[in-house]
């Protein structure tokens, strides 16, 4: 079968430790203005000029620093002047209640599909992100992990776990392999969260 190529962020999915995934997130504040959209499935990190204060999206590749993942936002809205739940957050927008819905768990299990071919002998090793700009049709990251820098890098984010098949329909039926990775060294020295990502192979 042939796979496809679709990669949408870090989706969280489970956890690692004996409790299920309860979709649990910690509200943070995000900067009236801020000039960089940031989509679901996106890692966010606190703000340059606002640290502990407000967040931003984390735009690193090889060395990250998030506090955790954006699975969306709500404020009011500057045109209609309403509350306004969103699943992205648009550049530039003016408000001073944004509020973002971050994924925080350092134990969180998250799915997330690799640029290239991935198998068993990546287990266990870590990887690098490769950064693309969302989708504003559906709110979505793009963000997938770059399978090229699969090694034991201390400092790369994410450390791989699981390697899974996935079959979804798209008018013929597709193979797609995914890795689950975790976000290492969160918990000691708060340069990643140790999230599960599973990847999805494009080729």
């Amino acid at each position: 079968m042939s796979t496809s190529a679709t990669p949408h962020g870090a989706v969280p999915v489970g956890s690692l430790v004996s409790c299920a995934y309860n979709a649990k997130v910690t509200h943070y504040k995000i900067k009236s203005a801020y000039g960089t959209s940031i989509f679901f499935g996106d890692f966010v990190k606190w703000g340059d000029d606002n640290p502990n204060t407000t967040i931003q999206k984390d735009t690193g590749t090889t060395a990250c620093t998030p506090l955790g993942v954006f699975l969306g936002c709500a404020y009011t809205d500057p045109t209609t002047k309403q509350f306004t739940p969103n699943q992205y957050f648009p550049a530039s927008t003016a408000a001073s209640d944004i509020v973002a819905y971050v994924a925080s768990d350092p134990y969180l299990i998250m799915q997330m599909q690799c640029d290239g071919a991935a198998d068993q002998d990546d287990l266990g090793k870590n990887c690098a992100i490769v950064q693309t700009a969302g989708s504003t049709a559906i709110g979505r990251s793009k963000n997938s992990v770059d399978i090229s820098t699969v090694a034991t890098t201390a400092h790369y984010l994410l450390r791989s776990l699981i390697l899974s098949m996935v079959l979804t329909v798209k008018l013929v039926m597709l193979t797609q392999m995914y890795w689950w990775y975790s976000i290492h060294n969160l918990l000691s020295a708060q340069v990643g969260i140790n999230c599960l990502v599973q990847l999805e192979s494009d080729n």
